[in-house]
């Protein structure tokens, strides 16, 4: 390589090690004004973007621009090492107590036939939509016959929300639950071989404007005190919350709900925008309490719509999970 691309390089290094600097920097104020929470949302694209930059500083020998690298790269790291480090073991025992399909199916799709072909792949015994309008509802009517039980609130705007059930489920007198006009979600209880299970379907507001960041910031500190204040010990929330687990407007769902991502220890599972690669981030979320424990969680096939579905298998605490379902 010559003197000239060599200095060039060195110039670009230096460029993308302050541009991620600034980003990691910026996302540390995400409370402080609405547009740098965005930054929160891409840990691990800044991430693999200083590892690379630490990699060709250590080929350049260049230890001062790699030192910083490494620490900035760190610093986007440490949120997600739950997620991105192996879990604990699985016991081996029954089959998993209750497959949970989360899917935001998009009020512009209508690749109806790509969800039924999902629904009948994954054979969920529950299915939460969001987005559902009753055009959805009616190209699902042939799936009623094995989801007997259902808490439908379809619209046609983007806040439609569904729920197929195997299992009995009665709606709490308290769903739907709205904010500002939305419906933000939907909670039943599910009836699960003589246990009772809270689940809540949810869709957030997607965070575009100052108002609809504080918006979805509300729906979040809401659905928090519902789960903290329900008196079952099995609770699963669920849905498109429109923010990833490293915002710091998240947290109260795991640190006032005391729920837990589904996705910790299965690795970084990014459901929109689908198309876009690398550059997808997971706004499709399970949460679970402490009475449930989490075997697997996957994202599903793409349905046409610009998220992938989230297929969960969640067991009662006291019922060892198994390998296979």
């Amino acid at each position: 390589m010559s003197a000239g691309r060599r200095q060039a390089l060195d110039r670009f290094v230096a460029a993308a090690l302050a541009a991620g600097l600034v980003a990691t920097l910026a996302s540390y104020f995400g409370r402080t004004y609405w547009l740098l929470e965005l930054f929160t949302h891409f840990r691990m694209h800044l991430a693999t973007g200083l590892i690379l930059v630490l990699l060709v500083a250590l080929a350049r020998r260049r230890l001062a621009v790699a030192t910083v690298a490494a620490v900035v790269a760190a610093a986007n790291l440490a949120p997600m090492l739950p997620y991105v480090t192996p879990g604990p073991p699985q016991a081996e025992a029954s089959q998993a107590e209750i497959r949970v399909m989360s899917a935001n199916v998009s009020l512009r799709n209508s690749d109806y036939a790509a969800l039924r072909a999902a629904i009948s792949q994954e054979n969920p015994d529950v299915i939460g939509l969001q987005e559902a309008t009753n055009k959805w509802l009616d190209e699902l009517s042939s799936i009623r016959a094995d989801y007997p039980f259902t808490v439908l609130r379809p619209e046609e705007g983007a806040y439609g929300l569904a729920l197929f059930s195997r299992f009995p489920m009665r709606e709490f007198r308290s769903s739907p639950y709205r904010e500002d006009g939305i419906q933000t979600a939907i909670s039943v209880d599910l009836e699960v071989r003589q246990k009772s299970v809270t689940l809540v379907l949810a869709h957030l507001k997607a965070p575009t404007t100052p108002r609809n960041a504080a918006l979805r910031n509300r729906q979040i500190d809401r659905l928090a005190a519902m789960i903290r204040n329900d008196r079952n010990d099995e609770q699963i929330l669920v849905g498109d919350f429109n923010t990833t687990p490293w915002s710091p407007y998240y947290l109260p769902l795991e640190t006032e709900a005391n729920l837990t991502n589904a996705a910790h220890g299965r690795g970084y599972q990014a459901t929109w925008p689908v198309g876009l690669g690398f550059l997808k981030i997971p706004i499709d979320h399970c949460m679970v309490s402490t009475g449930l424990r989490v075997r697997q969680m996957r994202t599903g096939r793409d349905i046409g719509s610009d998220h992938f579905p989230i297929i969960v298998d969640v067991a009662f605490a006291d019922v060892p999970t198994s390998a296979s379902r």
